[in-house]
């Protein structure tokens, strides 16, 4: 409570008294009026006689109304509230709160947009990300099967394969990894690169013994943060991107509601081509 507050307390109080006082004095001033005498004689005339019961029960009120205001206030002194209630931040320490909170939200935008992805898109991004980075990069994947392997990043003529796996509440385990290493053998490429949202502790040291490293979600929300930092447009716009391409054959996708079956009324990605193509995403 800040002192704002005890104060106002203190004058609700003494308006109250003051009220009661001049109730009182109205009352005595009808009973001396109307003729009456005073309380406890006999009175002249029924006004004489009500305003001596209003001024017996006002002065009832004022003497509890008392007793509660002593109360009240040893209450305040004995019991007073601490000062650091009333107390405010300085203005740097103001400007560094909200700094930190506008960064964290941000953050938290990052994750809200990456968990949104589709598959199309999550590969986009991925190839923006290392287009910025000034890598070199030939797309695989795409609605056409991939082999394992989504992209290939060339740097200082290294070839690196990526692999990117749906954001998903499950673990990539060693079974994707392999998958990779089945890929990279295949196209003669000793390094890899695997991006998940999380891997189990038998994948991550699979990958480690093979030369493929690991981003997930928390290192690809870095890696976006710093180049949105440096003024990258590009990050932003593959991140919001929300172009949907079928996984089947490549075209624009179109939001349907399913009319019959059991995911009747339900929304669902569906090709634009349809029904040349049946591709769907839920």
């Amino acid at each position: 409570m800040s002192r704002r507050r005890r104060k106002s307390d203190l004058d609700g109080i003494i308006r109250a008294v003051v009220a009661l006082v001049a109730l009182g004095a109205g009352c005595l001033f009808l009973n001396g009026y109307s003729g009456g005498k005073s309380i406890g004689t006999s009175a002249t005339g029924p006004l004489a006689a009500l305003s001596g019961l209003v001024w017996m029960t006002v002065t009832v009120l004022l003497i509890v109304a008392l007793a509660f205001g002593v109360i009240f206030l040893v209450w305040k002194v004995v019991n007073p509230k601490p000062r650091w209630d009333l107390q405010k931040p300085s203005a740097a320490e103001g400007s560094s709160s909200t700094a930190e909170q506008d960064e964290h939200e941000k953050t938290l935008d990052v994750r809200g947009y990456l968990d949104k992805l589709d598959w199309f898109q999550l590969e986009k991004l991925v190839a923006v990300l290392f287009e910025q980075s000034n890598y070199r990069v030939e797309s695989r994947g795409g609605a056409h099967p991939d082999g394992g392997i989504d992209l290939i990043v060339v740097t200082e003529g290294t070839r690196v394969a990526v692999q990117c796996k749906k954001w998903a509440t499950w673990k990539c385990g060693v079974a994707v990894v392999r998958e990779l290493m089945g890929a990279m053998v295949h196209e003669g490429i000793s390094q890899g690169i695997l991006v998940a949202r999380e891997v189990t502790n038998e994948a991550q040291k699979l990958a480690e013994k093979h030369a493929i490293g690991i981003i997930d979600r928390e290192k690809l929300v870095t890696w976006i943060e710093d180049l949105k930092a440096n003024g990258n447009q590009s990050v932003l716009s593959a991140l919001e991107n929300p172009e949907k391409r079928c996984p089947k054959c490549g075209a624009g996708m179109v939001l349907r509601t399913a009319s019959k079956g059991r995911g009747a009324g339900n929304e669902f990605w569906g090709c634009s081509t349809f029904p040349r193509c049946r591709g769907i995403i839920r």
